[in-house]
């Protein structure tokens, strides 16, 4: 198939919904019997969709049991939905037999309590009831959940329970050419999303405008249920990398970390990460480690084969014992992100503590400040950023760096001087200035600043 359409047309066979349907729910019905089980009882969402077909809100797919499945022996699904939901889903799904759409008897996992203890009587009785009917209660109930509270009960309603998760998981392994056809699909909209979010950024933006922008875009897409999250981080946020985004402003130069998590079209989920250098090109070292990590993920993509396991393919990454830099890498399957650490060669991080009272004024120029969209004004743009209190003391062999610091004001630098060339760029966020080309650099400062690499879990 392979040709990206999302809308149902009659001159082309795209995607096949009854056939998708059908099969998903043959393929569950046949592992469910390999593994010598009466039923099914499915709580998580994921394995609900999978043989019910059906979709429920956002909030009632958070908690295995608000919704729940039953498939017994080879008859239709039975589907316990939330409240007055399921008279929406007789509407939605005529593939399921109306007097098989329930209400369910729900309960939040792990809850305590005779009100909780009640549920699950009822609960338990409806799965008896309906066990009873497809002529299949002297068989194994296989469950892909299971709390304290369902033990107690079937214990009591001497009902054997079993292990269903692993048939539901060889039964969604093998996937059909119209679930393939939904991956290329969902596949191809993280590839726009990305190229959107490439388009998109800018220094200047924060953190959560991005992630507003790429929401807005990806839930514009028809078909599109679901998106976990849109992660943005840039600058320090990207090591330790938290998985979340704020109203950080990103700067120019600085590495900008986007994770698409679990977007979902038509129930197929893609999940898949991109790192950017905002406003100027990317430095040779950070190149460098992005090419170092970029190998180790194809390494282990070419790794990958009938009959591998997974420490054939971890074994292709570093071991999360080793510590390049004082810098754990950790090892995982998803593309590389660059990330700030601290450079050997300056430990105590020169002119970037920010408790230091004293600062250095350095001038901007317009090609480096990254704002194309701010009229030019007549005075010079300065940056102030923390520095040593006297250069002169502390940096250079000669007195100095460069020349052209004035020695009325330890640490500072006069207006309209050109700035030394020793001023640091915190991984892209301050300005470089312009090197001298009188006087000399002095031996110079290391950036503060170093670029690792980590793989994400």
């Amino acid at each position: 198939m392979a040709n990206f359409g999302i809308a149902g047309v009659d001159w082309q066979q795209r995607i096949n919904w009854d056939r998708l349907r059908k099969y998903r729910l043959e393929r569950a019905r046949e592992r469910m019997k390999a593994h010598n089980l009466g039923a099914l009882l499915l709580m998580y969402d994921e394995n609900v969709r999978y043989v019910t077909s059906t979709l429920t809100p956002g909030w009632n797919r958070l908690k295995p049991g608000l919704r729940y499945a039953l498939l017994c022996g080879d008859g239709p699904p039975v589907l316990f939905e939330q409240g007055d939901i399921g008279f929406q889903i007789q509407r939605h799904a005529p593939w399921i037999p109306k007097e098989n759409i329930r209400y369910s008897y729900a309960w939040i996992k792990g809850a305590a309590g005779p009100a909780s203890r009640q549920q699950v009587k009822k609960f338990t009785d409806a799965i008896v009831k309906e066990m009873n009917r497809y002529q299949v209660a002297d068989k194994p109930l296989g469950v892909d959940f299971i709390d304290i509270n369902m033990i107690n009960q079937f214990r009591d309603s001497k009902l054997t329970w079993a292990d269903g998760m692993t048939a539901m998981m060889e039964a969604r392994a093998i996937k059909n050419e119209d679930e393939q056809e939904c991956l290329r699909i969902v596949g191809a909209i993280g590839d726009a999303a990305h190229w959107e979010t490439m388009r998109f950024l800018k220094p200047g933006l924060t953190e959560n405008q991005v992630t507003a922008h790429i929401m807005e875009f990806l839930y514009n897409i028809p078909g599109m249920e679901d998106v976990e999250d849109v992660i943005v981080s840039s600058g320090p946020n990207t090591w330790p990398n938290w998985r979340n985004f704020s109203d950080r402003i990103i700067k120019p130069g600085e590495i900008v970390f986007m994770d698409l998590a679990a977007l979902t079209w038509n129930g197929y989920k893609s999940c898949y990460y991109r790192t950017y250098c905002v406003g100027k090109k990317p430095t040779q070292e950070m190149k460098d480690y992005y090419a170092t990590g970029l190998k180790w993920l194809y390494d282990s993509i070419n790794t990958v084969r009938p009959g591998v396991t997974t420490r054939d393919i971890a074994l292709k990454w570093p071991s999360a014992k080793e510590r390049p830099r004082g810098r754990a890498v950790r090892s995982a399957g998803h593309l590389a992100d660059l990330v700030p650490g601290p450079s050997p060669r300056d430990p105590a991080r020169h002119g970037l503590r920010a408790r230091d009272p004293a600062r250095q004024e350095v001038r901007v120029r317009r090609e480096d400040r990254g704002d194309a969209d701010r009229a030019p004004r007549s005075h010079r743009d300065h940056l102030q950023l923390p520095g040593r209190r006297n250069h002169r003391r502390h940096i250079g062999p000669q007195g100095g760096i460069g020349g052209r610091g004035s020695p009325r004001e330890p640490g500072r630098y006069r207006r309209g001087r050109r700035a030394p060339s020793d001023v640091v760029n915190q991984a892209g966020s301050a300005v470089v200035a312009r090197r001298a080309n009188r006087g000399g650099i002095g031996g110079g400062v290391a950036p503060p600043l170093m670029w690792s690499i980590v793989v994400n879990q």
